[in-house]
């Protein structure tokens, strides 16, 4: 019993949960069996972590549960146990509905239209529509729950049909079309961007026939034309910064952490093809994504998010700010992911710390940390790569810059073999800016170890400065030029 779905579902509900399926067991509204109360009891005594072998073996528990001395039979035992896992479904369902107030008003409505009473599901859809409408701005869900209103008004048999009107039918299927498909467009051209994908879509046409249809009244749907504009490199990122700023008050809560998401993207992007002062850029959306509570979304936080956040403001200096949002988000990460997604952040803390103090001790630590997230095999394959990368960094500051001697570059070797046969094994094209990373830390590491001892050392280090520089797609590009204007 030890490992049934039924102990697994179990360990995973928090002590409040747990208080809440207590009472669900005990409600003769949810329950009437009383032996899946017994068994309950049973179990509540090894909540949470159920890892008691004798006291969870089946047939120990079966004794407890029936106490009428009969053997262990499955088939008895099987049924009460499946009774009480689908009490914990309904926890989980009850739970995601509190959350979720449409799909309350949905599931409502679902009920008053089968009942023999029009006048009360024709106020309630009155009611949800109005609620919508009056806010300044709807978004791409606003839009289709709208049209969803309206077209079941509209069917409903006993419906008097020219109440409803069917320009406000169509304009919010026309919205919520133009929203999502804006909104889709804006991801694919990211991810372009990112992978030099060829374009799927015929942007100028979509972005006339929107346009000849006068939708750019609403600004989430102009903001999105915006952000595409930008990917193609017909409008600045200051230019739709500046415009997603002016009018943010009257975007939806989705259409807020949208732009905002693309925004980090393309400050990302840009820093990473040698624009000057995205760097500090980052810093500055992830502030405007904390003080805007952007950073969560449904009571969780990205672990990508989380990991950029904390090393971007460990990159601005805000060592103490950063090992501050370690803890403050901590609890929003998914647990099975959180081990590895907190040990990398810490790493560039430890690294960064080590840079702006000129402490060789915190890079040690990143070390120290890195050598057991490399153990623990994370499964999140891009934080491998980027644990890799700062192992590499961690090791060249440690042993060169700090040590300020040669070494038989035994270490930095292991760190590049090992990070050359994970590329290796991955040859996606977004593995392309983490290639770029390996060539050059190489080749620096290289002309720093000859130490200007052949005869071609000045061209090299010239080309190698020449290739930072142009490089596009480089990872850590400020990081690189500053080693290589320190070689001698």
């Amino acid at each position: 019993m030890r490992d049934s779905s039924l102990i697994k579902a179990c360990r995973k509900l928090s002590k409040k949960e747990w208080k809440f399926l207590e009472r669900l067991v005990n409600s003769p509204y949810f329950n009437t069996d009383k032996t899946v109360i017994r068994l309950f009891e049973i179990l509540k005594k090894d909540h949470p972590e159920f890892d008691s072998p004798r006291r969870l073996k089946k047939e120990l528990v079966y004794a407890k549960l029936f106490n009428d001395k009969s053997e262990y039979d499955k088939n008895r035992i099987y049924p009460i146990m499946s009774n009480l896992k689908g009490l914990i479904d309904t926890l989980i369902i009850q739970e995601s509905l509190k959350k979720k107030p449409r799909v309350q008003n949905q599931l409502k409505l679902d009920w008053l239209q089968v009942q023999d009473d029009h006048d009360m599901f024709e106020g309630e859809i009155v009611k949800q529509i109005r609620n919508l409408e009056s806010r300044q701005e709807l978004s791409i869900e606003d839009h289709e729950y709208l049209y969803d209103l309206h077209y079941r008004w509209q069917n409903h048999p006993q419906t008097q049909r020219p109440k409803i009107k069917k320009d406000a039918l169509l304009n919010h299927l026309w919205q919520a079309t133009a929203s999502k498909c804006l909104s889709l467009m804006a991801d694919l051209h990211n991810r372009r961007q990112m992978l030099s994908e060829k374009p799927l879509l015929d942007d100028s046409s979509m972005l006339s026939f929107i346009s000849m249809q006068n939708y750019f009244y609403s600004a989430s749907i102009e903001g999105y034309a915006k952000i595409i504009q930008m990917y193609d490199g017909k409008l600045q990122y200051s230019e739709v910064k500046a415009w997603v700023v002016d009018h943010w008050d009257s975007f939806s809560r989705q259409a807020q952490r949208e732009f905002w998401t693309h925004l980090l993207n393309q400050s990302g992007f840009l820093n990473r093809q040698g624009e000057p002062g995205y760097l500090d850029e980052s810093w500055n959306l992830y502030q405007m994504g904390i003080n805007h509570a952007l950073i969560t979304q449904d009571g969780y936080i990205s672990d990508l998010v989380y990991v950029n956040m904390i090393a971007a403001a460990a990159v601005a200096k805000e060592i103490r700010l950063a090992k501050n949002l370690v803890d403050g988000y901590l609890p929003y990460l998914k647990p099975q992911f959180a081990p590895f997604t907190k040990a990398l952040a810490l790493a560039y803390i430890y690294f960064y710390e080590g840079k702006w103090s000129e402490d060789p001790i915190y890079l040690e630590r990143c070390l120290d940390e890195l050598l057991i997230y490399k153990q623990s095999r994370s499964p999140i394959v891009r934080f491998t790569l980027r644990a890799h990368c700062i192992r590499l960094r961690a090791i060249y500051d440690l042993y060169y810059t700090f040590h300020g001697r040669k070494i038989d570059l035994d270490s930095f070797d292991k760190a590049k073999d090992s990070f050359e046969r994970f590329l290796t094994r991955n040859k996606s094209d977004s593995m392309l800016p983490y290639r770029n990373f390996l060539k050059v830390i190489s080749r620096l590491a290289h002309l720093y170890f000859e130490d200007g001892n052949f005869s071609d050392y000045n061209s090299k280090k010239a080309k190698l400065k020449a290739d930072v520089v142009e490089f596009k797609n480089l990872l850590f590009r400020d990081w690189f030029m500053e080693k290589v204007e320190a070689l001698t």
